[in-house]
């Protein structure tokens, strides 16, 4: 079993905590199980993000060699947090709250948020799940524990919080204002929308989904910058991590702008966008991690070279099968392996990694599209990478065909980890003894010896032996099959 404090949020433990220090110190406390250091560090940040405890007093990042804790001390605000028997972030919150009608929503959403009562299958928009149940917590569709939760937050809260306004706001307005107050204590659950889709990116990095609704138009619209409030993880196939958003509230990205001055950030970045088999160029908005908001750089003159170099690492990781589409280009690069073996004082490149980073650079130069590196030919750029000196004498001794003794042409096919082939009908071999080598004799071929409707007969490196072994046993078939050939 995974000790809580392993596995839990310790922020409620440092409160607790915090009232018995009066300056930052160390605890020499017997825990069973020590608190990481990072976990704990999370901890303190997370009360100081809702003014809890003295930030300015240290780091509290981590225990010391000793093994003691170290605990900073509550702020008044922090205190007051401590009487409330929920987190602490959403204590803040509560007692944040400006109006009556502010503070009997907040109370609403953190009991939902506390109980885990949230009806499972969708994401529920907090705010307005919070509207319903109040229009109907009496109902028993809403379980007991979360009215329970509701009726005990409701008594303690009165007695922390003065008397306030009664003034109602339209309901954009309130939304707006709560919005701003969960979103400042909880600036850590910014997400922003990952492209198409229902995915938004964490401030972690990681992504996770917006489990959409169902309704009798369709899809609704997603929001591009939400606040994760409650976020469920749990091991999908092959151990991948599934990540949804039970509960969330939509944000503007103009409220983090004025809530967190000078954290947004814009910056002009290329990527590559899977769905489109092309570069993106952005200009992205990020707060911290997040990005909050996108738009196209369309001017094609603009940012050449970074969107050439992102889509040519498309290519060096195979998004594109050029050999398939033009297979003259793949025999040429097997011929230039085969010779650069052969002849390695003519240092011609054998196409490692960083060969193919630079031919790809090249061919990608001024282009952000997959189709438009299509429409060039890969044997034209290899031939141009190698150069027109180590090109000819590729050419010269690697040729792509070679005339037989009966003045006919047969083709030569290169393989990657085979010798080369050379394929001829069985008649225009006859009298053909020599064994069939290439590079001045360097490399020895084998002999694709095919039969007059050009399927193989049989493949040897030993003409001689064939003419001597084989083919006294299979003539009289080919004789009988092709009448009108000879057959000596």
């Amino acid at each position: 079993i995974v000790p809580e404090v392993l596995r839990l949020d310790l922020a409620r433990c440092a409160l607790t905590l915090g009232a018995f220090v009066s300056n930052a110190r160390p605890l020499d406390l017997p825990w069973l199980t020590l608190p990481p250091p990072e976990r704990w560090g999370k901890a303190l940040d997370d009360l100081s993000r809702c003014g809890a405890i003295d930030s300015a007093a240290g780091d509290g990042s981590a225990s010391d060699a000793e093994g003691k804790t170290w605990v900073w001390p509550l702020t008044g605000m922090g205190g007051k947090i401590a009487r409330l028997p929920v987190e602490p972030a959403a204590g803040r919150i509560l007692l944040d709250s400006s109006t009556k009608q502010e503070l009997e929503i907040n109370i609403a959403m953190v009991a939902l948020r506390e109980s885990g009562e949230v009806r499972t299958g969708e994401s529920h928009d907090l705010f307005a799940l919070a509207e319903s149940f109040l229009a109907g917590k009496h109902d028993k569709e809403w379980g007991r524990e979360v009215r329970e939760t509701y009726e005990q937050i409701c008594g303690m809260v009165k007695k922390l919080v003065p008397v306030l306004h009664a003034k109602q706001l339209p309901g954009r307005e309130v939304n707006e204002s709560i919005s701003r107050k969960w979103m400042r204590v909880f600036s850590h659950r910014i997400a922003g929308k990952a492209g198409e889709g229902a995915v938004y990116e964490l401030a972690d990095g990681r992504n996770a989904r917006l489990m959409e609704k169902k309704t009798a138009g369709g899809r609704e619209e997603l929001p591009s910058l939400i606040l994760a409030l409650s976020i469920h993880e749990q091991a999908g196939r092959s151990q991948n991590k599934k990540v949804t958003i039970p509960l969330y509230l939509p944000l503007e990205t103009r409220w983090v702008a004025q809530e967190f001055q000078g954290e947004l950030q814009s910056k002009v970045e290329c990527r590559w966008d899977e769905a489109k088999k092309r570069v993106v160029v952005e200009e992205l908005l990020r707060f911290r991690n997040v990005i909050c908001g996108r738009r196209e750089v369309s001017d094609r003159n603009r940012y050449q070279e970074e969107a050439g170099a992102v889509l040519a690492t498309r290519l060096v990781a195979g998004d594109w099968n050029w050999r398939a589409a033009e297979p003259k280009a793949e025999q040429f690069l097997f011929r230039m392996r085969l010779v650069a073996a052969a002849y390695p004082e003519m240092k011609i490149p054998v196409m490692n990694r960083d060969d193919w980073e630079l031919l790809f650079h090249d061919l990608c130069t001024g282009k952000r599209a997959l189709e438009e590196v299509k429409n060039d030919s890969m044997l034209a750029a290899l031939r141009e990478y190698t150069g027109p000196h180590l090109a000819g004498f590729i050419e010269r001794k690697a040729p792509e065909t070679v005339v037989l003794s009966s003045g006919k042409k047969g083709r030569i096919t290169y393989c990657e980890n085979a010798p080369p082939e050379l394929s001829a009908r069985l008649g225009d071999l006859i009298g053909y003894r020599t064994r069939f080598t290439l590079a001045d004799g360097r490399v020895l071929g084998v002999f694709d010896i095919l039969a007059p409707n050009y399927r193989t007969v049989q493949k040897t490196a030993d003409l001689g032996s064939f003419w001597k072994t084989v083919y006294p046993e299979i003539k009289n078939g080919l004789k009988r099959k092709y009448p009108k050939h000879p057959w000596p």
